[in-house]
């Protein structure tokens, strides 16, 4: 009953994302006391990375410094100390919803994304299971040059709402390990009472999270413009 209700919640965000008028399940999740209005997206920090937007993109790819200046700028004008447009917490879906309403006022095409699936990590010669669900947006979803939108992707960094963290994630796919390397030690997948935090391999536990590289198969994305539903 809980998946099929979860189900029907993914299909009515995408109802209404289409006809931008996107409701978020729980007003209450948007009363939070903003510390700062202030807002960089995280970005990698390796110099040879590939985020630098010289050269041009295939025909129809959006490409990241265009994402990162509408993000900045809606973040910029909608953003008051009872509105944030991020969440330590785990209201993916929510706030994907949220995003996905101010995407409509850009050109650039998001796709929410979910991803599920069950894997277990070894620690201290120990079998760990663990099964993430977890949403957020792609842009050039499933490409070389995918780019992610996750506003809530500090619920996997322990204490990362103390920490100088920037609050949205916006980066290539490919350049998300080295994000969550950063903060290795405090690297969660069970966002409640997590008994091996800091514990996890970086790329392991950011393919699980994102299902990409030996995961890519638990991911599932979801077309804003139609009414789709999972199966």
């Amino acid at each position: 009953m809980v998946h099929l209700l979860q189900h029907k919640r993914i299909g009515l965000v995408l109802q209404l994302s289409a006809m931008a008028c996107i409701a978020v399940a729980c007003k209450s999740k948007f009363h939070e006391t903003n510390t700062s209005s202030d807002f960089q997206s995280t970005r990698p920090t390796d110099p040879k990375s590939s985020t630098q937007s010289d050269a041009p993109l295939p025909t129809g790819l959006v490409r990241l410094d265009e994402i990162r200046n509408f993000v900045e700028q809606r973040q910029r004008i909608n953003s008051s100390p009872l509105k944030k447009m991020y969440s330590f917490e785990s209201y993916c879906l929510d706030y994907s919803a949220l995003w996905l309403k101010e995407l409509q006022q850009s050109p650039f095409k998001g796709y929410l994304q979910q991803t599920q699936g069950v894997h277990f990590f070894t620690i201290d010669r120990k079998k760990v299971m663990r099964s993430p669900t977890h949403f957020f947006i792609a842009f050039n979803p499933k490409t070389t040059d995918e780019i992610i939108l996750d506003v809530t992707y500090g619920q996997f960094i322990l204490g990362a709402e103390s920490l100088a963290l920037d609050p949205i994630l916006l980066a290539k796919t490919s350049e998300i390990e080295n994000i969550f390397s950063k903060y290795k030690s405090r690297i969660r997948i069970k966002t409640s009472s997590d008994d091996f935090i800091g514990r996890y391999d970086p790329q392991e536990a950011t393919e699980l999270i994102y299902s990409t590289g030996r995961f890519s198969k638990n991911r599932t994305s979801f077309d804003s413009d139609t009414k789709t539903t999972l199966e």
